[in-house]
């Protein structure tokens, strides 16, 4: 695969209860973007686990914000 040499994925915590799993993982895919994944697993009638759902949400550098000088004001 292209570009896969620069992809990296981490665990974060992973548990189970019964037939299902979930996973948090942090993930890298070189310069293109980083993140955190929540799955959800499922075990199957011949003992693997499925990943039923996935939640990949991409971490976006924000730029500070400038103080106003002004004082904060109760609304």
């Amino acid at each position: 695969m292209e570009g896969s040499e620069n992809k990296k994925i981490t665990v974060s915590s992973a548990n189970r209860d019964g037939d299902l799993g979930w996973c948090v993982a942090q993930f890298s895919e070189g310069t293109t973007g980083e993140g955190i994944s929540l799955n959800v697993l499922s075990r199957q009638p011949d003992g693997s686990w499925l990943i039923t759902h996935c939640s990949l949400n991409e971490a976006q550098s924000q730029p500070a914000k400038e103080p106003s000088g002004q004082p904060c004001e109760p609304q």
